[in-house]
């Protein structure tokens, strides 16, 4: 059978770089999502080295996913961006030649995992994610993942152990991929009997007699984030179901009851009188992870709540989770440096101070662009119904904080495309927002509104267009080929024919969010 063509590891950078995207790799996503054994990890990247030629192809793709998702915290400016799709790219073709019979393995798992984090990371179809998780899912039951590993013949406790941690991190990637897409979950869990992963650092595993060594659980280890998720996983499984399914009738009451599960959010404040405490990534991960489920199970009782009283609720939620969700992605719109009550440690893997997580919103693709934006619309129509209620008792006056997030949401979109987001459709989008809330408070009128708004637009269309002429010849260079995947990061997200007039309709919120949220379904409260 013919093999593909393809040099695997001849775009290695050189190995301090390496070094640099490995540890930004395992200082951040490895710390939420569990997939490696670090110090084994480590170990072969150490004999990598030693041994470029000789190492097997599986770890080769390995350590470029790994690298490829490292790039996008190297610098603001995404500069290995060309590397990282590349590594992508060779990731997919490995995964898809012939004989992939003999890769199903729990380092092929591995790989089909990180690639699902990269395509987010680089934004190479990271809104697709979910197709490529319904792969990941059943490939996972067809070699047993999902069965108790202590009831499987031949199993070492440290392997039953790794398969447990990568059991856990499907689950959840595949309940992001669902939430992020509006597709239901795949996870037939009546179907496991699999366990969950035991509260160890990855270095205390096994003693040296080869037994599991599981620390207390009040302890904070590698797994204490991964154990967060999964001890809230059913929890946030249900309001998937209940959301995405396709005869949601908008229960009100069902929405209050699955709303009462905070304890999970709550959970990190534990490991604050230990030596040893969350890193600023983590909680800034776990912090919008978790909002990001109390905005959709709000969001479709938002527009209801703008004029009747009896939805306050979800108002105050939905603003609230907006906040904090654009908050930790830009810490620097904040109105005041809260502290979290509690000692937040420096990733032994950071460099140069850099906030890994605030660095991803700008260069990640997915799931990392995709909510902050949520967020700054959600201020919008929030701030656009105060003004209108306040012009109209004669009042004109906002909440400054919301304001500053608006003004904040132009910078941030623009960052994006200065770091090669093809997305201009963001910053514009941004600029007439706040174009619109502008003429709120100048108390334009509507013609003159119109052409504000139009004014605003075509400046930032020139604007995105300038960036975009400045890169071209790197992108050119990448422009044979017209795979959607190919085409430059979140080319599948970029549907111009798709955009939305910049004229919204504030009182039509799945207008604005551009995506129906079930609004139209709202029954009474009760």
């Amino acid at each position: 059978m013919p093999e593909l063509n393809f040099d695997f590891g001849a775009d290695i950078p050189p190995r301090e770089v390496a070094d640099s995207l490995v540890a930004a790799y395992l200082g951040s996503l490895e710390s939420v999502y569990r997939i490696l054994h670090v110090p084994s990890f480590r170990k072969e990247y150490d004999g990598y080295w030693d041994s470029p030629g000789s190492a097997e192809p599986a770890f080769v793709i390995q350590l470029q996913l790994v690298m490829a998702i490292g790039s996008a915290l190297y610098d603001d400016s995404f500069s290995m961006r060309k590397s990282a799709v590349r590594w992508v790219h060779e990731a997919q073709a490995w995964l898809v030649a012939p004989r992939f019979k003999s890769k199903l393995s729990l380092i092929s798992l591995q790989i089909m995992a990180l690639l699902c984090l990269a395509r987010q990371t680089t934004g190479l179809g990271g809104d697709l994610v979910w197709i490529q998780m319904g792969s990941l899912l059943r490939t996972a039951f067809y070699i047993g993942l999902h069965r108790d590993p202590d009831k499987l013949p031949g199993m070492t406790q440290f392997k039953a152990e790794m398969r447990r941690r990568l059991w856990s991190t499907i689950l959840e990637l595949d309940l992001q991929s669902s939430i992020d897409s509006g597709s239901p979950p795949m996870i037939p869990l009546d179907e496991c009997d699999i366990g969950t992963a035991a509260n160890s650092d990855d270095e205390h595993l096994l003693d040296a007699e080869g037994r599991q060594v599981s620390q207390s659980p009040e302890a904070f280890t590698d797994m204490s984030v991964a154990l967060i998720l999964r001890e809230s996983f059913l929890t946030r499984l249900t309001i998937v179901k209940f959301l995405n399914n396709v005869q949601f009738k908008g229960s009100y009451r069902e929405t209050l009851r699955l709303h009462a599960y905070k304890s999970a959010s709550r959970s990190l404040q534990g490991f604050g009188l230990a030596d040893r405490a969350p890193s600023l990534f983590q909680r800034r991960m776990l912090d919008t992870i978790f909002s990001r489920y109390f905005i959709a199970l709000h969001v479709p009782f938002f527009a209801a709540a703008l004029t009747d009283p009896a939805y306050a609720f979800s108002r105050k939620t939905v603003v609230e989770m907006a906040l904090k969700t654009y908050y930790a992605a830009r810490p620097r719109a904040a109105p005041v440096q809260i502290s979290p009550g509690f000692p937040i440690s420096q990733s032994k893997c950071s460099f140069s101070g850099a906030d890994h997580y605030a660095r991803l919103s700008i260069t990640g693709g997915g799931f990392f662009r995709y909510i902050t934006h949520l967020a700054t619309v959600l201020v919008a129509l929030e701030l656009h119904d105060q003004l209108q209620e306040d012009i109209a008792m004669g009042l004109p006056a906002a909440r400054p904080d919301l304001i500053d997030v608006l003004q904040d949401a132009k910078l941030w979109s623009l960052q994006r495309v200065e770091a090669g987001d093809t997305n201009a459709k963001g910053y514009i989008i941004s600029v007439v927002l706040c174009a619109k809330i502008d003429a709120l408070l100048q108390s334009v009128r509507k013609d003159d509104c119109e052409r504000h708004l139009v004014d605003a637009a075509l400046e930032a269309g020139r604007r995105c267009v300038e960036i975009l002429e400045r890169s071209a010849g790197d992108i050119a260079a990448e422009a044979h080929t017209t795979d959607e995947d190919q085409l430059g990061p979140d080319a599948a997200e970029e549907e111009w024919d798709a955009m939305q007039g910049i004229f919204y309709d504030f009182t039509n919120i799945d207008s604005v969010l551009g995506f129906d949220t079930g609004s139209e379904q709202v029954l009474d409260p009760f």
